[in-house]
């Protein structure tokens, strides 16, 4: 799903945070909260160095605005399903985007980097360093800001797109802060994010002169805004809009309202007659619930202090039918019923699929239909149970399994009394309430009987009397390895079960692989169908550690923990080779001392973070010899 910033709706009012991997969004117009900021991209997928909303530079008109950032010293826009790299490099972070540029700042230098899509940003001027969070903002005329709160008061420092200053704005009421951070600007309003706690504020513009307030703590690695109208011009009035969810819902139902108003208001007013509630003060009220039909007016008053704004949109709520049914509600099972909706002349849906007003059913059994009347939009749902009489006072026996040579007692219950067994055979009577079965196999035995609401029904139970089997478990007591497997293997038994799973490839194979990372006795048991007629056996495996022992990482940081990279044997093996390579194959390290390793270094030099490569050739008293490969992660 797209997820573009709507810059020309309610996005222009919103402020993007980037949380180190994705991206949340805060709404001004409502406190600090669990659920404000809200996630509004959860994992960006790629690394991300600052974050800036910018017209799209690039050549992509369908994907602007759109997210820009610094991933691997390359610029990268969102294009509505993922990053695109526009393969043109900048040699800092910390970006802030306008419409035909985006400016990156490195904070530590003061450096200014100017960014237009045609190729790699070039430097444009030097502000003062480390003098407040490391971030740029940029406005809708191509205008870039800095604010700097290394001093008190601080200033937001406003210049034109060549890099020339040209107007100052005092800060009070923010805490010292020379890096790291950052900050966004709506128009004359100022949000920031300082290394204390709590850490987000926020100011306006008010006499060339911001006071900064605290508002909330949030976590945050950079903040950006759509670019917007820039800061130091006298606010306008507000232009009225909000959008509803729905325009035409049904009686009792409920929709969202959302204010999508331009020009920064600063009061609301909602009117929702006949709603729940039926007026709201907050910029978005979220959800209003509507139960008398009709036809209502919507209104939205804004204001700022330019001026107010009323938008007005209708809202139709439609009365809801009420459904129900008339038929028979009891049945014997086979005859049939007709079944009727209502009210009549409007729409149906059974849950049969019909959309009839009426349908004949023949339920098997007990069933309940529903069906959905609906009155333009609104539907309502009546149900209707057919009580069908397939024998309810007779009773038969549970389906059962035995082993060979059990015979079963049959049984059955209710009706008159009058019974008929099929098939006969295996059976010790035909007419008799309680038959017994001998022989073999799966049989479905099916009893014929009355009940007292003159319905005949057939009862059935299924009866199976499992052959003979012998299980069989091939493997002997056994010790392996750390690292080693062991294939199991058993036989005899229709079906197999091992227990304990653990370490198993497959625990209902006759011949599973086992990998066990310590001592463990494993019991098979083999059963016929649905776990009858149990046999059990049972193995040992014991594990014990190997001779050669390497760690498969370590950090050569001086804190005496893992430090080096060497060989761990038992007492009496001979270390012959050990040797490093880098992924270039060039040696950096030999050695046939067991007691020595490589501590990250090339001829004095430490080397950088990676993967490099070992081979080790041991030599045991027997004198065989083991030659092992393979690779280590350094880690800084």
């Amino acid at each position: 799903m797209s997820q573009f910033p709507d810059c020309n709706g309610i996005d222009s009012a919103r402020v993007f945070i980037h949380t180190g991997t994705g991206i949340d969004v805060f709404d001004p117009g409502l406190p600090v909260s669990p659920t404000n900021p809200t996630v509004f991209m959860a994992n960006a997928g790629i690394p991300m160095g600052g974050l800036t909303i910018s017209h799209n530079l690039n050549g992509n008109l369908a994907a602007s605005p759109t997210f820009y950032t610094n991933s691997s010293s390359m610029y990268s826009y969102y294009n509505g399903a993922g990053w695109t790299s526009t393969g043109h490099g900048v040699s800092t972070v910390n970006p802030g985007g306008g419409v035909n540029y985006i400016f990156s700042l490195n904070g530590g230098t003061g450096e200014v980097n100017r960014y237009d899509g045609t190729g790699a940003a070039t430097p444009l001027t030097t502000i003062t360093p480390s003098s407040g969070p490391y971030d740029l903002e940029s406005d809708n005329q191509d205008n870039f800001y800095h604010l700097e709160t290394h001093t008190i008061p601080g200033k937001l420092i406003k210049y034109d797109f060549n890099g020339v200053p040209i107007d100052t704005f005092v800060v009070l009421g923010h805490p010292i802060q020379t890096a790291g951070g950052g900050f966004a600007l709506i128009g004359n309003q100022v949000f920031a994010v300082f290394n204390v706690t709590p850490s987000f504020y926020t100011g306006t513009i008010i006499n060339d002169t911001v006071n900064l307030q605290s508002i909330g703590n949030i976590s945050a690695s950079d903040l950006a805004t759509c670019p917007g109208m820039p800061a130091g011009i006298p606010p306008v009035p507000p232009i009225a809009d909000f959008i509803m969810s729905s325009t035409a819902i049904c009686a009792g139902s409920c929709i969202t309202f959302i204010d999508s108003s331009k020009n920064m208001p600063s009061t609301w007013r909602w009117d929702f007659p006949s709603g729940n509630p039926s007026i709201s003060l907050l910029p978005n009220p979220g959800t209003v619930c509507f139960d008398t039909p009709g036809v209502y007016t919507i209104r939205l008053i804004v204001s700022n202090v330019a001026g107010a704004d009323t938008m007005t949109q209708l809202l139709t709520v439609h009365p809801v039918p009420v459904a129900s049914i008339k038929g028979d509600s009891s049945l014997c099972e086979g005859n049939s019923t007709v079944l009727t909706a209502s009210p009549a002349g409007i729409n149906y849906l059974w849950s049969t699929g019909s959309t009839q007003q009426s349908i004949t059913e023949t339920p098997t059994t007990t069933t309940t239909y529903s069906v959905i009347v609906t009155q333009n939009i609104c539907s309502d749902t009546a149900d209707f149970t057919v009580n069908v009489w397939p024998f309810q006072q007779g009773n038969i026996m549970s389906d059962t399994l035995v082993c060979s040579g059990v015979p079963v007692q049959l049984w059955v219950t209710g009706g008159t009394g009058q019974y008929q067994w099929y098939p006969v055979n295996g059976l010790s009577c035909e007419f008799c309430p309680n038959p017994v079965v001998t022989g073999s196999g799966k049989t479905t035995y099916n009893a014929i009987l009355l009940d007292t609401h003159g319905c005949t029904d057939t009862l059935s139970v299924n009866v199976e009397i499992q052959p003979p089997f012998n299980l069989v478990l091939h493997n002997h007591d056994t010790t392996i390895y750390l690292g080693d497997h062991v294939q199991l293997m058993a036989s005899g038994a229709p079906f197999y079960y091992w227990t304990p799973t653990t370490y198993l490839t497959y625990s209902q194979s006759n011949s599973p692989i086992a990998t066990p990372l310590e001592d463990i006795t494993y019991t098979v048991t083999g059963v016929s169908i649905l776990q009858g007629c149990p046999q059990t056996a049972s193995v040992n495996i014991k594990v014990v550690q190997p001779d050669v022992v390497l760690p498969n990482a370590f950090t050569p940081n001086g804190d005496g923990v893992n430090d080096i990279f060497r060989v761990v044997g038992r007492n009496f093996i001979n270390l012959q080779e050990f040797k490093i390579f880098n992924r270039w194959g060039v040696e950096l390290f030999s050695t046939s001392d067991i007691n020595k390793g490589w501590d990250g270094t090339y001829k004095g030099v430490p080397q950088d973070p990676g993967v490099y490569f070992y081979q080790i050739r041991v030599a045991y008293p027997n004198g065989k010899t083991q030659n092992l490969k393979g690779d280590v992660t350094l880690i800084r």
